[in-house]
């Protein structure tokens, strides 16, 4: 369902997509290029079209999505012209899905704009999207960190790292996005004090 194209140009060894050949139509390729590759994982689609996950917000409730991934407007952005497919073995990183077959993880970021329009689609209202950081924050992962900062022990340390790991920029905290999805929900759990829609 999902993976690596090129929207046009050479053989794509990785996926195995001919020479020149248009993977999608309408405005998914708006601003990709001859050669450039992008990712598709087909869940915005899935979403609309199987409605699985609209069926587990049944009458009232909030599904919460945390990954990777961006707006579309800069998913399909000149400077991601390779795509965002990664893989991973070992805690290293590399960019060949070929390398070591059925052992490491694979994996790309997400089309956030997709989700959002299948969502409504499948009658979810987008109630939030924002980062990891903003999120983590508006939890109170801080105070969370302050009520220990006494102890000062090596588990203390730990938590630290673990906070820069998850808030700081050049962590997690911008390159993960959380999106709610609810329906018939009035208050927003804790957590949402920035609401980037707007960039969907």
């Amino acid at each position: 369902m999902g993976g690596r194209h090129h929207v046009a140009g050479d053989l794509d060894r990785a996926a195995g997509v001919a020479a020149g050949q248009t993977v999608f139509q309408g405005d998914l390729t708006q601003n990709a290029g001859l050669s450039e590759v992008f990712d598709h994982h087909g869940l915005g689609r899935g979403l609309a079209q199987r409605g699985r996950l609209a069926r587990d917000v049944d009458h009232a409730g909030v599904a919460l999505l945390v990954d990777y991934g961006y707006a579309r407007r800069d998913y399909y952005s000149p400077d991601r012209s390779a795509g965002t497919l990664m893989c991973h073995y070992r805690h290293r990183s590399n960019s060949e899905p070929l390398y070591l077959p059925g052992m490491q993880d694979i994996t790309a970021h997400v089309d956030f704009t997709a989700v959002a329009e299948a969502a409504d689609t499948a009658g979810l209202a987008v109630s939030v999207y924002t980062s990891q950081a903003q999120f983590l924050l508006g939890c109170g992962i801080e105070q969370l960190l302050q009520e220990r900062a006494e102890r000062q022990d090596a588990d203390w340390f730990g938590m630290v790292e673990g906070f820069k790991q998850l808030v700081l920029p050049t962590g997690m905290g911008e390159r993960f996005r959380v999106m709610a999805l609810t329906r018939a929900v009035r208050a927003m759990p804790a957590g949402f004090d920035q609401d980037l829609r707007f960039t969907l």
